[in-house]
C-alpha cells in the first residue's frame, strides 16, 4: 500500500467528514453558512490530526511499538479528540469571522454619506 492509496483513503475520510458535519449544521443554519461551517470543521479537524499525529510519534510511537491493543486505541484516541477540538475551534473562528464581517455597514452606505 502506496502513498497513493494513503491519499485516496485521505481524501474519502475528508469528503465522509464534511458531508457528515453539513448534514449536522443544516439542522442550525441555513445551507449556505452549514458548508462553510462544514469545510472549516473538517479542514481544522484534518490539521488537529496531523498535529497530533507528529505530536504522538515519539511519545507512542509507531510501526512495532503499536503492537497492544491499549497502544492503537490511545493513538486513534487522542487523534479523534484532537481532530474533534480543533475542528471545533476553526468553526468558533469561522463564525466569529463571518459575524463581524456581516456586522460591518456596506461600502454602499459609506458612499452615500
Amino acid at each position: 500500500m502506496g502513498p497513493l492509496f494513503s491519499a485516496a483513503i485521505a481524501v474519502i475520510v475528508f469528503t465522509v467528514v464534511v458531508v457528515a458535519t453539513f448534514a449536522v449544521f443544516c439542522l442550525f443554519c441555513l445551507p449556505g453558512k452549514a458548508f462553510t461551517y462544514a469545510l472549516a470543521f473538517a479542514f481544522g479537524a484534518a490539521l488537529g490530526v496531523g498535529l497530533a499525529a507528529v505530536l504522538a510519534i515519539p511519545i507512542i510511537g509507531i510501526g512495532k511499538t503499536l503492537n497492544s491493543t491499549s497502544a492503537v486505541v490511545a493513538y486513534l484516541g487522542s487523534l479523534c479528540v484532537t481532530g474533534f477540538v480543533c475542528g471545533s475551534f476553526s468553526v468558533r473562528l469561522v463564525s466569529s469571522v463571518l459575524t463581524r464581517h456581516s456586522s460591518r455597514p456596506s461600502t454602499a452606505a459609506e458612499l452615500k454619506r
